[in-house]
């Protein structure tokens, strides 16, 4: 996902991503940043696919001094895209850490 990308295509929810959660064949869930708007991901993810809200630490991420730039712009320029990272990184966690419900 990107808010700063000149790319129609690759604004909001980019259309590799869109194109993946059509063609599972199964359910999925999707981390997603708790405190950002994402109807268009939850059009495309629709009934079939569960949004599960993470953490999403951005301001902690950008005082970490972990690379923080990407496609060449900074964070602040390309925050949506750090936060679904963080998200997915929040969910992996979990998972490693057995906190996912089976």
């Amino acid at each position: 996902m990107s808010s700063a990308d000149p790319r129609p295509r690759h604004r909001g929810l980019s259309h590799h991503t869109a194109t993946v959660l059509r063609l599972l064949l199964g359910e999925v869930r999707v981390p997603v940043p708790a405190d950002e708007p994402l109807d268009e991901l939850r059009d495309t993810c629709g009934d079939r696919h569960e949004l599960w809200p993470r953490e999403a630490p951005v301001e902690e991420y950008a005082g970490s001094g972990l690379p923080a730039t990407h496609m060449g712009r900074e964070l602040a320029e390309e925050r949506l895209f750090f936060a679904v990272a963080l998200a997915a990184g929040d969910a992996l966690a979990a998972a490693v850490l057995a906190e996912v419900p089976a």
